[in-house]
């Protein structure tokens, strides 16, 4: 039988009037990974928060395995502290190994992370410095159990697929808040989908959640058709019979109310269908020309040139800091580059999607959000051009009209993000610009937005880490590659990447055969030098010692890596010291030959 790691039973908490979650009851085992999902607002962060925290929870029993050592990271992370980061993460050493090796450990990790300068103070980090910094914290503890909520927000490609590595070690739980179906598939064993009070659990990827999903969606549709014929029918009976005097007229009445409940019930819906109707285009759309950019001595444009055709969609990728902000900013006039002109046609209509999120009056009604562009939406339905107004529009994408009129306040972080995204794409922009739509938003606003951009048929330039989001999308992409240079690329980034490796493989091997070269030049040399001095004799010696030593630990090491019984920390340092063996084995069997050479 499998051994519980976590147990939660009964579970109730409501704001006011509102119940998030009534008798809330699941459980999770010894290594499993668990994708929690569920819709903006039904209360995925609340429910981490009172895991640990027994504040938050209005009533139920939550209980850890005595042997569970929990990390958790919640979704809001800003500290105003002016401590330094090396300080903050010093909070997770535990004494349990050297402290040099605990060091080593963070600066490691925040290579990684691409976060540089540890000395200085939390509250000057950008939010996203801020989140990586939460996030090695907790990555750092010695934990068999990590509960993260969206910890691939403002992670690039490559910093998420090291997490992705890192989440995989078998003796590890995990319970993880995300939308990414990429990260979902690659480290998840299980989904549990949160929605109106309960758990529903799914052994498996993304993909058969969304069969066992459409499968009981149309279970319940069968059910609710059987129980409305049943309805009419006993309706008819009603309407014909006198008031009911009989025991078993009676039960046939009571029962018909069972009915009637069965047969108006609502369903789960499919995935809604949301067209706008852009605004004409014209031949000349948008022209780069020559545009550069610089940042103190950091380069982050060079001689970019691109004019825009009808219909293009394009992903701008490269890793975090290295200007696909600055880029879109320059393209919007919000930020002025160093030389090169950009040229727009009169008939582009922008509408910009911007990271930092929808600055709104804290006490402004949702609806009146929304009114600011328009009253009545255009809508292209089935091809022909419709409008609803702004109040059916927000009930139709998840905001139901008790909450329309509730301060903006009151919205979850995720809510937020999608009633923004809302307000960007009801402009009837002819060129759409999204500055990465995808965090914070639940996984099937993500589903929406994907199916969206699809039919979109203006301009798109998109920046987003979510691979399979960014990949059923785009057509081509605008690559950041060293020096400020912008590839124009049309292969799948995912492609791209596999070739820069193979590419970084080649030279690599280019440069050891030049060594090569080097090495026969050298051999000639000390072919013409004398033999060896007593030195080089005991030096020899030395590494024939060396030499077999470092293999064997290598050979231990590697059939250890292999066993998948590692800490995450354990198969971190390990696979480091394995890298540090090879390198040392080349040296000193180069430096041997050398020696070899002399003394023949």
């Amino acid at each position: 039988m499998a051994e519980s790691i976590l147990t939660v039973e009964h579970l109730y908490k409501s704001f006011g009037t509102k119940v998030v979650f009534e008798d809330l009851s699941f459980g999770i085992n010894v290594g499993q990974k668990v994708a929690l999902i569920g819709r903006n607002g039904e209360g995925k962060s609340t429910l981490l928060n009172m895991l640990f925290d027994e504040k938050e929870r209005d009533n139920g029993l939550i209980t850890f395995n005595s042997n569970a050592f929990a990390s958790y990271l919640p979704q809001k992370t800003w500290k105003e502290e002016k401590h330094s980061i090396q300080e903050e993460l010093m909070l997770s050493y535990d004494k349990q190994e050297s402290e040099e090796t605990f060091l080593a450990r963070v600066k490691e990790i925040m290579s990684i992370f691409k976060v540089e300068d540890i000395l200085r103070p939390l509250n000057i980090l950008s939010g996203g410095e801020q989140k990586k910094v939460a996030l090695a914290k907790v990555l750092l503890k010695h934990s068999n159990f990590y509960v993260l909520d969206e910890p691939t927000n403002h992670l690039d490609m490559q910093m998420i697929e090291w997490l992705e590595n890192f989440l995989k070690a078998k003796n590890t739980t995990l319970l993880v808040v995300t939308h990414d179906r990429d990260f979902i598939d690659k480290v998840c064993t299980d989904i549990y989908e949160l929605s109106k009070t309960t758990i529903e659990k799914y052994h498996g990827n993304f993909e058969y959640f969304l069969t066992k999903k459409a499968e009981k969606v149309q279970q319940q549709q069968t059910s609710i058709e059987k129980a409305r014929n049943l309805y009419y029918k006993e309706l008819d009976w009603i309407n014909r019979m006198p008031q009911a005097r009989g025991t078993k007229s009676k039960k046939r009445i009571e029962n018909f109310e069972t009915i009637k409940e069965q047969a108006f019930q609502k369903t789960e819906k499919e995935q809604e269908e949301f067209s706008v109707i852009e605004k004409r285009i014209g031949k000349k759309i948008l022209e780069i020309n020559s545009i550069s950019k610089t940042f103190g001595d950091k380069q982050l444009i060079k001689d970019f040139s691109y004019n825009f055709k009808r219909g293009d969609k394009i992903a701008i990728m490269g890793s975090n800091g290295c200007g696909k902000t600055t880029l879109l900013n320059i393209i919007m006039g919000k930020e002025k580059q160093d030389s090169g002109n950009i040229i727009v046609g009169q008939s582009i209509d922008f509408a910009y999607y911007m990271q930092q999120g929808l600055l709104e009056s804290e006490d402004k009604k949702v609806i009146d959000v929304i009114k600011d562009v328009a009253e009545n939406i255009l809508i292209d339905d089935n091809g022909k051009t419709g409008s609803i107004s702004a109040s059916e529009f927000l009930v139709k994408f998840g905001f139901p009209k008790q909450m329309q009129f509730a301060p903006y306040s009151l919205l979850s972080g995720g809510e937020k993000r999608r009633l923004y995204l809302l307000k960007t794409l009801i402009q009837n922009p002819n060129f759409l610009i999204l500055d990465e739509p995808t965090n914070d938003l639940d996984i099937y606003s993500l589903l929406t937005l994907e199916n969206f951009l699809k039919s979109y048929k203006g301009c798109l330039l998109l920046v987003s880490h979510d691979k399979r989001f960014v990949e059923n999308i785009v057509e081509h992409y605008f690559i950041f590659e060293k020096d400020g240079q912008i590839k124009d690329c049309y292969i799948p980034y995912s492609e791209y990447l596999q070739q820069k490796k193979k590419q970084e493989k080649s030279l690599k091997t280019q440069n050891n055969s030049e060594g090569a070269v080097a090495y026969k030049e050298q051999k000639q040399q000390s072919k013409n030098q004398n033999k060896l001095s007593f030195k080089e004799k005991r030096q020899k010696e030395e590494l024939e010692k060396e030499i077999p030593s470092l293999e064997q630990e290598k050979a231990f090491l590697t059939e250890k890596l292999s066993q998948g019984f590692l800490s995450a920390e354990e198969l971190q340092k390990t696979s480091k010291r394995i890298e540090e063996i090879i390198s040392s084995i080349e040296e000193k069997e180069m430096q041997w030959l050398l020696l070899s050479e002399k003394e023949d």
